[in-house]
């Protein structure tokens, strides 16, 4: 009985679970088991989407409906509206961005979801100039300009503003500027002439010429088209040559003895100061800028050797200064240069030639250097300014009349190394003091030391304010004119007792009633001596 109780319980069971299946997913419908197909097997169909969530700051908006067929809900978020982020209300702090620092934008708070907002740093925008402005020939670049930012910086620049300057290029047959800056085609000529310089020697027209002069002084095109452009532009200029080239090393010979203007060139007439080439010109020749009355200024290069004869002859120098390369000035190589008031010899110069200050009648003093073995005749012959001259320890002889006519003469000194040579008092003599070889004509009176056995030619010529003299008895010998043309002798006193002996016009032109006294007991002697004999009207025996 329990058995069959079991099986009819297991057959109910079993037919429970078989009507689950026919109405669940086993594809039956509950009313004879056929399967009903899915409607929304190839997608819901959704016809309108609402927004159920708002976009904020941070998140985008959130979009759902209900599927028209199946009834199911469905969620997109809204491309369309994305997340509005944050709005900043007020906010402190801010920093504008400069040329220089960065700026900040600020803190606040978003004014929808009160969230603190940080700043953010604003980069610098750096400066911001115009282009800087170029030189031209004739007028300068600028060399300051300001940021277009109006942050009031300055950027400035300490070179390669200035005015360039022509560019003068004789290749075309006149010299021309050929610099492209400023389309510049003015010609030398039309420079000097339209300069704004009234071309005087105070004010000269600048002109630097950096050309190829040839030979300078033949008819080399370079050279003679300068000239012809200084002539044409009728002004006085000052002339820089420093970049000229030549066709070859040698000298600027441009002179000659017979010309008045200017070295057989008229234009050099022109000239008020000239800077030589500075690496082509090995030495000034004879007579190179003999009458250039403006050139009162020259620059001579370390390249010359040598100076000519006459080269600077009455020229309007007024300062000049050897350089060192110097060996040889020639024989009245600054002859009546009258406004020379200063002049430089270096210790390279080894010889001076006869007369070569002759007549500087403004040249107040000098220094012969060690290195120069001789002074010679009429060196300083007319130099009437000239007040002190040292003399350096090389020098073995003075030549006649050196000193003649240097009326403001009052110091003459020898290095105390001189072997040959010494000064005392301003006076010079040889070494040992037994010859008397120059007396400055600004001294005196002056009283022979008993030293001395001589006294040379023009030893005291042409002092004017020599009044008396006492010659010792030590004297034997008294060289030719030694006190001519000293017009306020009056009194002259020799204490030898045997008459020495006399050279040439000795005593000529002195004071009209100059008298000499002698020895009482050797008047007769003195008034038939040779060349004594000349003065015997005035010869008087010593007062007691």
């Amino acid at each position: 009985m329990k058995n069959k109780l079991k099986l009819l319980w297991l057959i109910a069971v079993i037919g429970l679970v078989v009507m689950a299946c026919d109405n669940g997913t086993g594809g039956g419908n509950g009313n004879g088991g056929t399967t009903t197909p899915d409607p929304c097997a190839n997608g819901h169909s959704f016809t309108e989407w609402k927004e159920t969530t708002a976009a904020t700051c941070l998140d985008a908006a959130i979009n759902t409906e209900k599927c028209d067929v199946c009834g199911t809900l469905g969620e997109e978020t809204d491309e369309g509206h994305h997340a509005i982020g944050h709005s900043a209300g007020e906010t402190g702090g801010a920093i504008e961005a400069t040329c220089e620092d960065d700026g900040y934008t600020g803190t606040g708070n978003c004014i929808r979801c009160s969230i603190e907002l940080k700043g953010e740093v604003i980069d610098a925008f750096e400066h911001h100039y115009h282009d800087w402005t170029e030189p031209t020939c004739t007028t300068d670049g600028n060399n300051k300009r300001e940021c277009t930012n109006d942050c009031g910086t300055i950027s400035t620049r300490t070179e390669g503003y200035a005015a360039l300057g022509h560019n003068w290029n004789s290749a075309s047959g006149a010299i021309e500027c050929d610099r492209d800056r400023d389309d510049c085609t003015l010609t030398l000529a039309q420079y000097i002439q339209n300069s704004a310089h009234t071309g005087t020697a105070a004010d000269p027209v600048p002109l630097k010429v950096s050309i190829d002069l040839g030979a300078m002084g033949t008819a080399d095109n370079g050279w003679t088209q300068l000239l012809a452009a200084l002539n044409t532009g009728n002004k006085l200029v000052a002339l820089d040559l420093s970049g000229s080239t030549r066709s070859s090393d040698g000298a600027f010979t441009t002179g000659s003895a017979s010309n008045t203007a200017a070295p057989g060139l008229t234009g050099l007439s022109q000239i008020v100061s000239l800077i030589l080439p500075s690496t082509t010109v090995t030495s000034i020749s004879n007579y190179a800028f003999r009458n250039c009355m403006n050139l009162t200024s020259i620059t001579i290069p370390n390249s010359v050797k040598s100076i000519g004869d006459y080269a600077f002859y009455n020229t309007g120098l007024t300062s000049v200064t050897i350089p060192n390369s110097v060996t040889s000035i020639g024989g009245g190589a600054f002859y009546s240069c009258s406004n020379l008031m200063n002049i430089t010899i270096p210790k390279s110069v080894t010889s001076i030639g006869t007369g070569a200050f002759y007549v500087c009648s403004k040249l107040t003093s000098v220094t012969i250097p060690d290195s120069v073995m001789s002074i010679s005749q009429n060196l300083f012959y007319g130099c009437t300014a000239m007040a002190d001259i040292t003399i350096g320890s090389g020098v073995a002889s003075i030549g006649t009349w050196a000193f003649r006519g240097c009326t403001a003469l009052v110091n003459i000194t020898v290095d105390a190394a001189n072997p040959n040579l010494a000064s005392e008092d301003g006076i010079i003599y040889n070494k040992n003091m037994t010859i008397l070889i120059a007396f400055p004509s600004a001294n005196g009176n002056i009283a022979i030391p008993d030293s001395v056995e001589s006294i040379a030619d023009g030893a005291f010529s042409y002092n004017s304010n020599l009044t008396s003299v006492t010659i010792p008895d030590s004297v034997m010998n008294i060289g030719s004119l030694a006190f001519s043309n000293c017009s306020r002798l009056a009194s002259v006193t020799v204490l030898a007792l045997t008459p020495p002996t006399l050279g040439l016009g000795v005593f000529d032109s002195n004071q009209t009633n100059r008298i000499i006294y002698v020895p009482a007991d050797s008047i007769e002697a003195y008034k038939a001596a040779t060349r004594w004999s000349t003065y015997a009207s005035v010869i008087q025996a010593i007062e007691e």
